[in-house]
């Protein structure tokens, strides 16, 4: 298992330690602004503002109000620990690390701070430290399950999968199964060739979630590797009608990847499997509007026209869906009335919508209306 999975779990981790802190307790701008002015020299009214502009996404003022908590005492260690963990989203190792060890110097006992340091550790990949950190967390709270899938995300990325996998037995007796330590089990057991099981692992996760990502993506590619084209068909698609931004494009590729040279593409009964899994409507659309777009880019334009067909039978009201279509329609020659039909749909759409038009949609119903 290589460096690219590294502190996944230690994240996670992480984060559900944040929010015994602040998820619930967010205050209000109301209820900051009174404590600034009632209380401006302490470190509840710095830390609550710092709360207020992290959950806004204002990351820059966030460290600054925290900074201002720990200069009113008596401080506590969650001020450290937002503090560490903002400096990583910006890639900010140094300041991450001296804030972790600052933290730790004055609680080094408690086990969020202990968790947080081994993760900005493990992000640097600095592994032997973030371990001991970790063991100092698990000797903190030692019937906590969850440090166990910290301590095994390590040792897998140390090449060390039969101890990895002790560590999730140990956490099996302490919790009950998690999507996180089900994919945690999987690598591992991927690691150690054993590829049925981790393979019966993935696939409960993808019953659970067709739209976990991390999951599903690994599913896949181990699915195709082993010979099993349809089902990884099948994980495939559900991950294009969830997928957005660059993992849209990315899924594009997956699937055209995985259908290779195949004339006939996705077998009907896997698209039908594939959307039996998906509950929403314009979801199970996205996923037919994609597919389309996958096979034009093959150049197989009857099945795109197929596919767009379908998707607007679920989301009538998509403009992009009639555009594409109608180009499909114009460019194989199938029929130019319907296709400039299409196009007056999607013009009409388009410009219904409470959004930004899509150009390429009006500048195409212009050139038909010269």
């Amino acid at each position: 298992m290589g460096f690219a999975s590294l502190a996944l779990f230690a994240s996670a981790l992480v984060k559900a330690e944040a929010q015994k802190v602040t998820a619930d307790a967010v205050p209000t701008a109301k209820q900051v602004e009174q404590l600034l002015k009632t209380q401006p020299k302490t470190y509840a009214a710095h830390f609550a503002a710092g709360q207020l502009y992290e959950s806004q996404g204002f990351y820059g003022p966030a460290q600054d109000e925290y900074r201002q908590a720990l200069s009113f005492p008596p401080v506590k260690p969650d001020a450290y620990k937002r503090l560490a963990q903002l400096a990583l989203k910006s890639s900010d190792y140094a300041t991450a690390e001296k804030v972790a060890v600052d933290g730790l110097h004055l609680f080094p006992k408690d086990y969020g701070m202990l968790l947080t340091a081994g993760f900005v550790l493990q992000n640097q990949s600095k592994l032997p430290a973030a371990m001991n950190m970790y063991l100092r967390a698990r000797a903190a709270r030692p019937n906590d399950a969850q440090i166990c899938l910290a301590i095994a995300d390590v040792l897998a990325a140390q090449n060390k999968p039969e101890q990895a996998l002790v560590e999730i037995g140990r956490f099996d007796k302490l919790s009950s199964p998690t999507t996180l330590s089900i994919y945690e089990k999987a690598k591992i057991l991927l690691a150690l060739k054993r590829y049925d099981q981790a393979l019966a692992e993935l696939d409960k996760n993808f019953n659970q979630d067709p739209a976990n990502f991390a999951n599903n993506k690994l599913y896949a590619s181990t699915l195709a590797n082993r010979g099993n084209r349809n089902k990884a068909l099948e994980v495939a698609l559900c991950l294009l009608a969830n997928a957005n931004g660059k993992e849209m494009e990315m899924s594009k590729q997956r699937l055209t990847n995985l259908l290779g040279p195949l004339v006939a593409g996705v077998p009907p009964n896997v698209i039908a499997n594939a959307e039996g899994r998906i509950k929403d409507v314009r979801v199970k659309a996205r996923m037919h509007f994609a597919l389309g777009d996958v096979y034009d880019r093959k150049s197989q334009f009857d099945l795109a026209i197929k596919q767009y067909q379908a998707g607007l039978k679920l989301d009538p009201q998509f403009a992009r869906g009639h555009y594409r279509l109608g180009l499909d329609l114009e460019k194989n020659g199938k029929d130019i009335n319907a296709a400039k039909a299409s196009f007056k749909k999607a013009h009409d759409l388009n410009n219904g919508q409470n959004q930004q038009q899509d150009q390429q949609i009006e500048d195409k119903w212009k050139s038909l209306s010269r």
